[in-house]
């Protein structure tokens, strides 16, 4: 015990104190945990099935819960418990599955209690200065009881360490009732088993965000239960305390119900307490054999878990001082966290028709935020991740298509469980930058097939209006004007695939209707409208008013009139080219937002005038410059963007990190270029805020980022190299990074004001006639 709490202060030493810390010590769970970031400190392993962690609240209900949408806020003054499932930065929320909370002494208190009111339930006061957050890792002192909690995860495995104090009997209490976003009648049946080993295992099944979600848990002990009881909270049922003390042979083994607690008690122990917890989305048996898939104590899998984590981290090497080292491998720890993984080590998971499957060579994933994640997050895991990695998202998408009872791919799905949160149908973007880019390990054919069949269902999202008209009338469906322009990307990244298949049938169709975004510019005004079924744009019209439901999804008229990746050639022209473009630009950027009240816009946060970074459709605005031959100007937009939207704080965040896009932003701009249209092999160069970098590609091969005379002063490119050779465009291609090799910045204290001006330097647009190369 006391190497471990040894062990624990080298990992807690301040980063600052060290001389180039290794990544995992560089990484601060803590950062996006108050403010709106909504990520959680907890342990995990990358891209884990487990994400086992405190939650401060779980007592608010639906729309008061916004803030504690990841479980723990950093605000609070208590902890609840630790619950084993939870999102990272999600803007909605669900999960905080089978919650454990250790309690000393002689009594056991059923119900958390209220955060004002020490000692009114099993809730606990905890300190900060008392918390470890590691990737992997998290620890903390309950100040009521006084016992020390640790814990730590595998891949589909929790594992909890208990320190209770001197000579007081241990018990955990475990409430089957606490849920995120909670509201009565969402626990729609549960169950608790004591087997004969001294196993506990369960099951609950919840209609919360996604409906019908079932989950399977296995729970073992260090030290044997003295007594247990299960009880049924529900008020339909005559409550009269905990039935069968479990002190004998009157013990119960079984409770099934919707309010269940279950007490265990252990005595007074003489060694901390572990409780190794295992997954799963299929039956308890599944539950079981991953807990014994993954064996080992509490320090043996904190062990595996450290090294896998220093492993994935490892694909960046960040040379850059503090605190920009310690936000970009925090940056990069987040974008490793989802998809997670879904199906059971023996391949087996719960699909969205709430059917048991099978992956056979391929782990299923799950967990899929893509109408934010399409945009950096997934892009960044083709870089930085093994391609089975890749090759399983594509095999779980179009498995999840396969057996979707709407025949569609995910949206935004976890659990196996469709939510239809958000619009689009992205995860056509996430399958065809992976096959572009010359991915394999999953069936294109197929892939194209469940491609195509969601972009044609014509009952999702106004699709058979959009396919007969052209655009989506705001009369006959909401966020008309978002749709539009997010369906015509999404086609065009169809096309492509198709087009390198070489089925030129889909890509002649796919490509007329990539253009339907210009359906839905209104040329004389200058902005991205929703037009009626007669086909004139709405009125009243203000490009800056923000209304959920209205004409645009979490967003205005400024925001959306940008979205066009595929073309943003073709928007300059209609905007009457760069000059104008670029005003338009700056006018977004500067724009006094003073007067303009969005408070009733939960997502809208991190506003530079009426960019606003805390939510996407903004995220690939400042890089426009480049396309209208002002690339000084991208490079002056992004050093306002992360000096002000990213900092080494629990507010550092400027809004939800949405399971890793707000990170990948960061990593990618850091690196100085980022993917503004997927699909089109290319990186749209902005201005590196590190050192020097080194990508370590899947491939084997190194691609080298170095900035000379980098500094708070020298913020703007004078030239590009790559490989020891001018580069004169304002781009690079996917392929000259898998090649390995030198992209290298030479910086200065002004603009260049003629590097990569000319429409020959510029990124990639489709009404320029040439696509890029696979």
């Amino acid at each position: 015990m006391r190497a471990s709490f040894v062990f624990a202060l080298c990992l807690s030493t301040p980063v600052a104190a060290q001389s180039d810390p290794a990544p995992l010590l560089s990484v601060d769970p803590m950062i996006g945990t108050g403010g709106e970031g909504h990520t959680f400190p907890g342990a995990t392993a990358p891209f884990g099935m487990v994400q086992l962690s405190p939650d401060t609240d779980t007592t608010c209900q639906i729309r008061a819960c916004y803030g504690h949408a990841a479980g723990y806020r950093y605000e609070d003054p208590t902890i609840q418990g630790f619950s084993h499932t939870h999102f990272s930065g999600a803007g909605h929320s669900d999960l905080g599955d089978i919650l454990v909370m250790p309690q000393a002494g002689a009594d056991v208190a059923l119900d958390p209690g209220d955060p004002g009111q020490p000692g009114s339930g099993y809730r606990s006061r905890f300190d900060h200065h008392s918390e470890i957050a590691r990737p992997g890792y998290y620890a903390v002192t309950l100040r009521d009881s006084g016992v020390r909690a640790e814990l730590a995860a595998g891949t589909r495995i929790g594992v909890h360490r208990y320190t209770f104090p001197q000579g007081q009997p241990a018990h955990l209490l475990i409430d089957m009732r606490s849920s995120l976003y909670y509201y009565p009648g969402k626990i729609l049946w549960s169950g608790l088993h004591l087997l004969p080993d001294g196993t506990l295992t369960g099951f609950r099944e919840t209609r919360g965000w996604a409906p019908g979600r079932k989950l399977f848990f296995a729970m073992r002990f260090s030290a044997p239960l003295t007594g247990h009881g299960f009880v049924d909270r529900d008020p339909a049922v005559l409550y009269k305390g905990f039935q069968g003390p479990g002190r004998g042979s009157d013990a119960l083994s079984e409770k099934l119900g919707r309010a269940l607690e279950a007490r265990l008690d252990f005595g007074v122990l003489t060694a901390p307490l572990e409780v190794r917890v295992g997954l799963s989305g299929v039956d308890e048996r599944g539950a079981v054999a991953n807990l014994d898939a993954e064996p080992g104590d509490f320090d043996a899998v904190r062990a595996r878990t450290a090294t896998a984590w220093t492993q994935a981290l490892g694909a960046i090497e960040i040379d850059a001082a503090q605190p920009m080292r310690r936000n970009i491998y925090t940056a990069l720890y987040h974008a490793l966290l989802a998809p997670s993984v879904w199906s059971d080590a023996d391949g087996r998971y719960r699909g969205p028709d709430d059917q048991v499957h099978l992956a056979q060579g391929f782990t299923f994933r799950s967990t899929y935020s893509l109408w934010d994640t399409f945009r950096a997050e997934h892009p960044l895991l083709t870089l930085i991740q093994p391609e089975q990695t890749t090759a399983d998202v594509v095999r779980s998408l179009v498995e999840s298509q396969r057996y979707s009872p709407d025949g569609i791919l995910p949206v935004w799905q976890f659990a196996g469980r469709e939510t239809w949160t958000m619009i689009g149908y992205h995860a056509v973007p996430v399958i065809a930058d992976a096959y572009l880019k010359g991915l394999r390990g999953f069936d294109a054919d197929a892939a194209l097939a469940a491609m195509v069949a969601s972009a044609d269902h014509a009952a999702y999202g106004g699709l058979g209006e959009y396919m007969a008209r052209g655009y989506v009338p705001i009369d006959k469906e909401p966020e008309a004007a978002s749709k539009t322009v997010e369906y015509a990307f999404d086609d065009w990244t169809i096309a492509r695939m198709a087009r390198a298949m070489g089925r030129t049938a889909i890509a002649d169709r796919f490509e007329k209707r990539a253009g339907n975004w210009r359906n839905s510019f209104d040329p004389q005004t200058g902005w991205v409208r929703a037009r009626l079924s007669t086909g004139a744009f709405r009125t009243p019209f203000d490009p800056a008013a923000i209304n959920y439901g209205s004409d645009y999804t979490e967003g205005n008229a400024w925001q959306y009139s940008w979205f066009m990746p595929q073309d943003e050639a073709g928007l300059i022209r209609m905007l009457g080219g760069d000059a104008k473009a670029v005003a338009k630009l700056d006018a977004m950027f500067n724009f006094d937002t003073s007067k303009l009240d969005y408070s009733h816009a939960e997502d809208i946060a991190g506003l530079i005038g009426q960019y606003i970074h805390g939510n996407e459709p903004s995220h690939h605005v400042a890089y426009l410059y480049d396309y209208a031959g002002a690339p000084w100007r991208t490079q002056e937009r992004l050093a306002q963007i992360v000096a002000s939207q990213y900092k080494p704080t629990p507010d550092g965040l400027a809004g939800n990190d949405d399971l890793g896009q707000m990170s990948a932003w960061l990593v990618f701009t850091a690196l100085g270029f980022y993917p503004v249209a997927p699909g089109s092999n290319q990186y749209v160069i902005g201005r590196p805020f590190v050192d020097r970098a080194v990508m370590n590609l899947p491939n084997g091969k190194r691609f080298v980022i170095v900035a000379e005379g980098l500094s708070a002063a020298n913020g703007y490119v004078q030239s590009v190299m790559l490989d020891g050779r001018a580069l004169p465009r304002s781009f690079i291609t996917d392929g000259d990074i898998r090649a390995g090799g030198e992209l290298r910045f030479t910086m200065g204290p002004t603009p260049n004001r003629h590097w990569a001006t000319s429409a020959a330097a510029r990124p990639y647009s489709m009404s320029n006639g040439s696509a890029p190369a696979n």
